[in-house]
């Protein structure tokens, strides 16, 4: 999925079949002081042409006003990445931390117009923030239903200065922002094309310091959405305690007396928080 308006009503299939058919795109992705860049090519497929970690001596923290500060810097990180590596790509693809996003399951009513939609979804992302609504930029994407007469829809929200302040950066390079993804949707999105579907209940779960998105899908489908913070020093176990905790809650919230059948771990901290997790998932 893609950010790239204001409060939207869209269908959530696959990340990949929402884009563009571009010739070429660069995606990029911040972590710890490094910046992570692959440009793929559509030929005949899709395909990786390159890709690369640049070291920075910035540090992408989650609080938006040092990633605004930075964000102002990388001007002449991602001009080198362009020059250095002759990408041919006239259009970026960025996945954000998750930590500088609002992510969010709700049901929605059948029949409600759009104006009950719009006011219903600011009303759910309000709840999640501690700012004011009007300061992100939203967007909905309605999830495959599993029976409900309600429509579960994902609710994504970035900050709006940190698109706009990116856009601004970009101008200089002669590329422009496409869309923005977020990391724990880029997972799924691998999850999808590079597991089986599986008969029970997968949980999807992005560990790295100081956060922990949970992802609880049937299938590919994605059932709840649970986002926590911790300390970014926490280390492995008290995160993986945490985990093993909201792991139970989630299957709790999706059907009482339901178990989770697998768990899948990704980026930063999954390696050296997989120990941690309890052998009965």
């Amino acid at each position: 999925m893609s950010i790239n308006a204001e409060v939207e009503r869209r269908s959530y299939d696959h990340v990949d079949d929402e884009q563009p058919r571009e010739k070429a795109a660069l995606g990029i992705s911040f972590s710890g002081q490094n910046i992570f860049f692959a440009e793929v090519r559509l030929e005949a497929s899709f395909m990786v042409r390159k890709f690369g970690t640049i070291a920075t001596n910035m540090k992408f923290g989650t609080g938006i006003e040092g990633v605004e500060k930075n964000i102002r810097d990388l001007y002449s990180y991602v001009n080198g990445c362009i020059e250095d590596n002759a990408i041919k790509a006239k259009k970026l693809n960025l996945s954000m931390n998750s930590q500088l996003i609002a992510l969010h399951r709700i049901l929605i009513e059948p029949g409600e117009t759009d104006a009950e939609f719009e006011n219903q979804v600011k009303w759910e992302i309000g709840q999640q923030i501690l700012d004011d609504v009007d300061q992100f930029i939203v967007n909905t994407h309605e999830l495959h239903s599993s029976g409900s007469p309600l429509t579960p829809v994902l609710v994504v929200g970035v900050r709006r200065r940190f698109i706009d302040t990116l856009n601004a950066v970009l101008e200089k390079s002669k590329i422009n922002l496409a869309c923005v993804d977020m990391d724990i949707l880029c997972a799924h999105a691998a999850y999808e094309m590079n597991y089986h579907r599986g008969e029970g209940l997968t949980a999807l779960v992005e560990a790295k310091p100081g956060v922990a998105v949970i992802l609880l899908c049937n299938g590919y489908d994605i059932e709840h959405v649970y986002q926590m913070t911790s300390s970014a020093k926490s280390v492995p176990a008290r995160l993986g305690a945490l985990i093993n905790q909201h792991l139970d809650n989630a299957a709790n919230v999706y059907k009482e007396g339901a178990s989770i059948d697998r768990v899948i771990l990704c980026n930063a901290m999954a390696a050296a928080v997989l120990p941690h997790i309890e052998q009965r998932f």
